[in-house]
């Protein structure tokens, strides 16, 4: 979240945060490096409302009207462990985001093959 907020001040208060394992992000999100989750600029990012780092011995800034968009895609095991997750529940994370569940493809996607000839199965066999 930390490296997010710098991207974002170096970027007009704007970023996308794309990503095609969305576990990670999620991780990060919840506290991965640290006790506790890190939730406000995604929050905020949200909501367009001020930002404000203000931290002894190094340079403030203040991002005006943040914008944040996220787009990941994750394994249904990572929805679950967002949904059991405390903070995300009661601070609202959940509650920006937009969760999309197509159904599985599994056992139905239609493969075109062509048939191996005699040769190559007998060649492949030896």
């Amino acid at each position: 979240p930390e490296a997010l907020v710098r991207v974002m001040a170096e970027n007009s208060g704007r970023a996308m945060v794309a990503n095609a394992e969305g576990g990670g992000f999620f991780e990060s999100a919840a506290g991965r490096y640290s006790k506790a989750p890190n939730l406000e600029i995604f929050l905020l990012g949200h909501t367009g409302e001020p930002f404000v780092v203000d931290r002894m011995g190094r340079n403030g800034f203040r991002l005006e009207r943040p914008l944040l968009n996220i787009a990941v895609a994750v394994q249904p095991k990572t929805l679950v462990d967002v949904g059991s997750n405390y903070a995300f529940r009661e601070r609202g994370m959940q509650a920006r985001i937009l969760f999309s569940v197509p159904g599985s493809m599994v056992g139905h996607r239609k493969v075109n093959t062509v048939a191996v000839s005699k040769h190559l199965e007998d060649l492949y066999r030896e």
